[in-house]
C-alpha cells in the first residue's frame, strides 16, 4: 500500500520535470520594432523582417508570433526570444536549483529529524510551488514558485524513495527500486497527451497541479522509516511502527519486552557502541565511503543530465513535439523493468554497460544530419539511460549506511539536480552553435560516468548496511548467507508449536545472538 502511494507522487514528477518542453514552446517570431501597429506576422514576412533585430539595427524589443501558433507558452507570455532566450532555459534550470537545495535539505534533515516529517514539509513544498506557477503574473514571480516546486519536488522523492529501500525487504528491493522509476515516463506520457489538448501554458500548469492535492493524505498514510528510529535509539516509537505494520498485515509481534530484547541484542552486535550521532561526519572521513561517494555524484550528474537533453532535445527533433513526447516516455519504460537482469549480473556491471550504451548512441549522430536516424538514435539513448536510472534509483541506497543514508542519497540527488540544471543551457544554446553539439557533450559524459560506476561496489545480495562502521569492516563483502533468507516454513512451524530454538539466549550478548536477532526481526 505505501509503494502504490509512493508511485502516485513520482507519477507527478514525471511530468512536472519535463513541463517545460511543452510550456517553453517557441513558434517563428518576427521582430516588429519600427513596423505599424496593425503589423501582422504575415506581412512582416513579406516585407523579410529580421528576428531579432529592428531595422536600424538595434536590438529588438517588440515581436509578431506566427498566427499559426493558437495558444499560448511562457516564451510568448514574457517575449522570451533572442537575447532574452536564456531567461528560457532558466525557467527549466530554476527548478533543477530548487532541487540542490531540496536535496541539501532533505538529507541533512531527515537524518536528523526523521524521514516522515521532511517529506510532509517537501510534499507541501511541492504542491503549493506547483500551483504558484500557474498564477504568477510577473516572469519574477514565475521562476521563485518554479524554485520551491523544485525543493519540493526533490525533497519529496529523496524522502521517498530512502523510505522504500528501509520498509522493503532484500528479495523485492531489486523489483521495488525498478518500479519506483517506472511512474517518470508515464508522467512525461501523460504530459504529452495534457499539452496536446491544452495549449495555454498555464492551463496545462493547473492540470498538471489539481492532482497533487490527494498529497495531503500522506499526513495520515507515510509511516516513519523503522530502520531510522532503530538506528536512532527510538525503540517505543519503533515498537508502534512495526505494531501497527503487523496489524495491517496480519502478523502477530511477540512480547514487547522479548522485542525490546532483540533490538538490543541487534544493537549492540552489528552497531557496537558507536555513537550515532557522530556518523554524519564519517560520510567524508572514511576513504572507502568517501570514493564512492564521489564516484555515486558524477555518475547521477551524468544520467541526470543526458536523461533530460534528449527528452528537451527530442521535442525539437519531430515534427510533431506531442509524439516525440510520447515517444520519448514510451522508450523509457523498458528501462523499468531490468529486475532479471540485475539480479543475474550484478549491480556495478549492468550500470556500467549502460552508461557506455548512451555515450555510443549518442555519439553515433556524427553519422549523417538525417533527423529520422537523429531521433531513432535519441530514442536508444533514452531507452539506455532510462536503464541506468532506475538502476541507481535504488542501488545508491543499498551502499550508504542508515545513519547516513538520507544525506548520501541527498548529496546524489543533489548532484543529479546540478547535472539537470546544466542539461537546457546545453540544448538551447550549445545547440545554437551546433546542431550536434548536445548530443557530443552527453555523450562523452555518459561514457566517464560509465568508467566511473566500476568504481562503486557491488551489493546484489547484501544486507543493508546500518552504520559506517560496518562498511569498513567489509559488510558488503559478503553475501548473506541461504541460511539467513531459506526456509521460513520451517521456522513458523516450530515457532507454532512452541519447538523454535531461543534465539535471544542469555544476557550476554555474543555475535551469534545478535545475527539469530537480526534475522528474526528481518522475518517479523
Amino acid at each position: 500500500m505505501f509503494f502504490c502511494w509512493m508511485l502516485l507522487i513520482v507519477t507527478t514528477i514525471g511530468y512536472c520535470n519535463m513541463a517545460m518542453a511543452f510550456m517553453g514552446e517557441t513558434p517563428a517570431f518576427l521582430c516588429a520594432d519600427g513596423q505599424p501597429k496593425n503589423a501582422t506576422f504575415a506581412s512582416l514576412s513579406e516585407t523579410a523582417a529580421e528576428r531579432c533585430r529592428a531595422p536600424d539595427g538595434q536590438p529588438c524589443r517588440r515581436w509578431l508570433y506566427d498566427s499559426n501558433f493558437t495558444g499560448s507558452s511562457v516564451v510568448t507570455q514574457w517575449d522570451l526570444v533572442c537575447e532574452r532566450r536564456p531567461l528560457l532555459s532558466m525557467g527549466q534550470s530554476v527548478l533543477q536549483f530548487g532541487g540542490v537545495v531540496g536535496a541539501m535539505l532533505a538529507g541533512f534533515f531527515s537524518d536528523r529529524f526523521g524521514r516522515k516529517i521532511v517529506q510532509h514539509i517537501m510534499i507541501s513544498m511541492f504542491v503549493s510551488g506547483s500551483f504558484l506557477s500557474a498564477v504568477g503574473s510577473r516572469y519574477e514571480l514565475f521562476l521563485l514558485s518554479r524554485f520551491i516546486t523544485g525543493i519540493g519536488m526533490t525533497g519529496s522523492i529523496s524522502c521517498c524513495v530512502v523510505l522504500v529501500m528501509e520498509l522493503i525487504a532484500l528479495e523485492w528491493r531489486v523489483w521495488a527500486g525498478q518500479l519506483l522509476t517506472l511512474p517518470l515516463p508515464l508522467g512525461e506520457m501523460l504530459l504529452a497527451a495534457a499539452a496536446y489538448k491544452l495549449r495555454v501554458w498555464w492551463h496545462l500548469q493547473l492540470a498538471l497541479s489539481a492532482p497533487m492535492l490527494i498529497f495531503v493524505l500522506s499526513f495520515w498514510l507515510v509511516p516513519e522509516s523503522p530502520r531510522w528510529l532503530f538506528v536512532q535509539g527510538r525503540d517505543t516509537e519503533l515498537l508502534r511502527v512495526l505494531a501497527a505494520i503487523a496489524r495491517v498485515n496480519g502478523r502477530q509481534l511477540p512480547e514487547e519486552s522479548q522485542m525490546m530484547k532483540m533490538l538490543e541484542d541487534v544493537r549492540h552486535c552489528e552497531m557496537g557502541v558507536q555513537k550515532t550521532a557522530s556518523e554524519t561526519s564519517q560520510l567524508w572521513r572514511s576513504p572507502l565511503l568517501r570514493r564512492w561517494i564521489l564516484a555515486t555524484c558524477f555518475c547521477w550528474a551524468g544520467f541526470n543530465a543526458a536523461y533530460y537533453g534528449l527528452s528537451f532535445g527530442m521535442t525539437q527533433l519531430s515534427e510533431s513535439r506531442f509524439v516525440a513526447g510520447v515517444l520519448s516516455g514510451l522508450v523509457a519504460v523498458p528501462g523499468s523493468f531490468l529486475s532479471p537482469l540485475i539480479d543475474r549480473l550484478g549491480r556495478r556491471p549492468v550500470t556500467s554497460v549502460l552508461f557506455l550504451l548512451t555515450g555510443v548512441f549518442m555519439m553515433l549522430v556524427l553519422i549523417n544530419d538525417d533527423a529520422t536516424l537523429m531521433l531513432v538514435l535519441g530514442l536508444a539513448g533514452k531507452l539506455f539511460i532510462s536503464g541506468v536510472q532506475s538502476v541507481l534509483c535504488f542501488y545508491t541506497p543499498e551502499y550508504i549506511p542508515t545513519s547516513v543514508r538520507a544525506v548520501g542519497y541527498g548529496l546524489a540527488d543533489l548532484s543529479a539536480r546540478f547535472g539537470a540544471m546544466v542539461a537546457p543551457f546545453v540544448v538551447d544554446l550549445i545547440g545554437d552553435l551546433h546542431d550536434k553539439a548536445p548530443s557530443l557533450t552527453f555523450g562523452a559524459w555518459s561514457l566517464l560516468a560509465g568508467l566511473a560506476s566500476l568504481l562503486l561496489p557491488e551489493t546484489t545480495g547484501r544486507p543493508l548496511p546500518e552504520t559506517v562502521a560496518q562498511l569498513e569492516a567489509g559488510i558488503l563483502d559478503r553475501p548473506r548467507s541461504d541460511s539467513d533468507t531459506t526456509e521460513p516454513d520451517a521456522k513458523d512451524a516450530d515457532r507454532a508449536t512452541g519447538t523454535a530454538p531461543d534465539v535471544l539466549g542469555d544476557a550476554t550478548s555474543t555475535k551469534e545472538e545478535g545475527t539469530a536477532a537480526s534475522i528474526e526481526i528481518t522475518r517479523l
